[in-house]
């Protein structure tokens, strides 16, 4: 909560939702899309904890992000879809934001603006992807 309260600027969050993303072996890509997209909220200030559950080498489809993405306004009413990933790949192209994308070891987690554009690559492996997501607002 700590980490939240200070990447949001705000004194407090609160935890909105957590869900489990588990991705079988040979499961397609995430494309891109921007969570706050679905969430209800009249403020723009949530953070995304993304805790993979095992180590995730760059075939697991480990997440990426579009850097800065939460600062720019497009895409905010595209709907997470195979039109989703080219239109936003197009468009954070146009923009030079760039892709952080790169494996992750046990323990390490990501944390993103509920506006940040990201994705996942596909799962290639042959066990499956396990991640938990936490949710925070601002309040």
């Amino acid at each position: 909560a700590k980490i939240a309260t200070d990447l949001m600027q705000v004194e407090g969050v609160r935890l909105y939702h957590d869900q489990a993303l588990f991705k079988e072996p040979s499961g397609g890509i995430t494309p891109w899309h921007a969570d706050q997209f679905y969430w209800p909220l009249s403020s723009p200030l949530s953070v995304t904890v993304w805790i993979p559950l095992q180590p995730t080498p760059m075939g697991m489809g480990p997440l990426a992000f579009a850097e800065k993405s939460h600062k720019v306004q497009i895409g905010r009413d595209v709907e997470i879809s195979d039109e989703s990933e080219r239109k936003m790949a197009e468009e954070l192209d146009r923009l030079n934001l760039e892709t952080n994308e790169s494996p992750f070891e046990l323990g390490e987690v990501s944390f993103h603006s509920g506006w940040t554009f990201h994705r996942a690559g596909s799962n290639t492996s042959s066990s499956i992807r396990k991640v938990m997501t936490v949710i925070g607002l601002c309040g």
